[in-house]
């Protein structure tokens, strides 16, 4: 039996405007798992994370807080013990508007690398700075 103890996993800290905490629970590339990849998200008070897709499918549930979810065709408003699907290549950004914390789990099938999971929200943020700065001149 395999056992992670969240609260010793390094966590990647994502700063503003997407601000939220990752830590990759499980991933084949630093647990040998090769089924699945599983982190959990903690998005701050007033925060979000960014609007993205990705090529596989990811199960999104709800541990605390509540929100609301977006993508193309629907916003679904969130709170303890629901459960996203979000289809591969689907866009969707999660909100948090409440003063309290939203705590996730997140599952994808097949796995991404906890290299993938730590990078891709910091790169976004990077990526939104560079936008910004090319929209000033």
């Amino acid at each position: 039996m395999k056992t992670v103890k969240s609260w010793n996993v390094e966590r990647v800290e994502v700063p503003p405007p997407y601000q939220r905490t990752i830590k990759v629970l499980l991933a084949p590339d630093i647990s040998g798992i090769d089924k699945f990849s599983l982190s959990q998200a903690i998005i701050f008070p007033k925060s979000k994370a960014d609007s993205h897709v990705h090529d596989m499918r990811e199960l999104i549930y709800m541990l605390s807080g509540r929100g609301y979810c977006i993508s193309d065709i629907d916003r679904v408003e969130l709170e303890p013990d629901i459960v996203l699907l979000v289809e591969k290549g689907e866009p969707h950004q999660i909100f948090n508007e409440s003063d309290e914390s939203m705590k996730l789990l997140v599952i994808f099938v097949p796995p991404h690398t906890a290299e993938y999971l730590k990078t891709r929200p910091l790169n976004e943020v990077n990526q939104n700075k560079k936008d910004s700065i090319m929209n000033k001149v």
